[in-house]
């Protein structure tokens, strides 16, 4: 894994966990984010920001710093995933600027999305993909099922958040994990899935891609995940803990 990583998207459920785990593991984060104007979006996001802050690895920067950064080793940019049109709109004119910033320190990026089953949400991650892929030689595409843990979502006492076993999904921690893991070892222009080993059998990579071609792309298998059991007590009790922030389902 690179020493040195320029993080967009850091605003993201998957993006701060992605700098979270690279400053654990010693790897220098040069983190960019975009302006969050939900009130609980952005007191969640605060709370994640005072835990990682600290470190002197995780530097948060601002356009005109970013624009002063002379190195790093790669560059990820995470799609961001949220019900915002405001933040979708941002993300659009921040993937021009990652490219920018990708040709200007001549590394390559790796753009990472996760499945959502809202129909906008799909064109948006679409749209950055397909802008990705025309305007840099050096790309990678990382995709992940739909993804669900602590700091996604806060539920009051009244409300109930549900995961089917039909769905598509992943607990944070797995995907960090495999996202992590694959980094150490990828290979630079290549497209990868991935995939609980359970869904691989069931066939479900088909969810990424309705012209799904298994020869297109490299699937990445987490063979032991965090159990839906498991991974929903771990929501319950962040749930539990934060609920007071709100009186409705976020």
């Amino acid at each position: 894994m690179d020493k040195h990583v320029l993080v967009f998207g850091t605003q993201t459920f998957l993006g701060f966990s992605l700098c979270e785990k690279f400053v654990n593991e010693g790897i220098e984060v040069e983190a960019e984010l975009l302006e969050v104007k939900n009130d609980l979006h952005k007191y969640l996001l605060e709370e994640r920001l005072l835990m990682v802050g600290r470190n002197a690895l995780f530097h948060m920067r601002s356009k005109e710093e970013s624009d002063n950064l002379e190195f790093v080793d790669l560059i990820i940019y995470c799609c961001d995933d949220s019900k915002d049109g405001d933040l979708l709109a941002q993300d659009r004119e921040q993937i021009k600027y990652a490219v920018e910033m990708s040709k200007a320190l001549q590394v390559p990026l790796v753009f990472i999305s996760a499945y959502s089953s809202s129909v906008e949400k799909q064109k948006h991650s679409i749209h950055c993909e397909h802008y990705f892929l025309e305007n840099l030689d050096k790309v990678t595409i990382l995709k992940l099922p739909c993804i669900y843990g602590p700091f996604q979502s806060i539920v009051t006492n009244g409300s109930k958040y549900e995961l089917k076993e039909r769905d598509f999904i992943i607990f944070i921690k797995d995907a960090v994990e495999a996202i992590y893991k694959l980094l150490g070892n990828f290979h630079h222009g290549k497209t990868y899935y991935i995939l609980c080993e359970s869904d691989k059998q069931k066939g479900k990579e088909s969810y990424y891609n309705r012209n799904f071609e298994e020869g297109d792309i490299d699937i990445v298998l987490i063979e032991n995940p965090i159990s839906l059991k498991e991974g929903l007590k771990k929501l319950a009790d962040f749930n539990e803990k934060y609920k007071h922030l709100i009186k409705e389902k976020d």
